[in-house]
């Protein structure tokens, strides 16, 4: 019964299932059991994550850009402007 469980496990991840997913199905009380146990079962989860991050921090700078421009210029003037009050 352990092998069957470790392959339903299995599936749930590779269907991708949250590790609190997991463990409600499985009946573990803790994520930290399914990840304790199953764990190796995530290959590559670190790269995804990365490349995901990667993309946001580039999203965000390029969609950002032009507003943090506007908003220094603007407190720029507003220094110029309150220095000579």
């Amino acid at each position: 019964i352990h092998d069957l469980r470790h392959t339903a496990v299995a599936l749930w991840i590779a269907a991708g299932a949250s590790p609190k997913e997991v463990a409600v199905r499985a009946g573990h009380s803790s994520v930290a059991t399914v990840l304790d146990r199953y764990g190796h079962l995530l290959p590559g989860t670190e790269d995804a994550v990365n490349d995901a991050l990667d993309a946001m921090a580039q999203a965000a700078t390029v969609a950002d850009i032009g507003e943090a421009r506007a908003m220094d210029a603007r407190w720029s003037s507003e220094e110029t402007a309150g220095a000579g009050a």
